[in-house]
């Protein structure tokens, strides 16, 4: 095995997942542990989010 721990950090939702995505399944099938971080701050996907928020982007 060439790597025992991967992490794929991503900006928004779903980046690492899409993108990083199947080279962490590639080798997590070969025994290694595979960490997917999101570093956005989500506030425009609370449900309770104005308007106003959402155009501020």
């Amino acid at each position: 095995m060439k790597y025992k721990r991967l992490v794929c950090i991503g900006g928004h939702h779903l980046d690492a997942e899409l993108m990083g995505g199947p080279l962490l399944i590639k080798y997590a099938m070969q025994g290694a542990h595979c960490t997917m971080i999101n570093v956005t701050e989500g506030r425009l996907d609370r449900k309770d989010a104005t308007e106003q928020e959402k155009k501020n982007i």
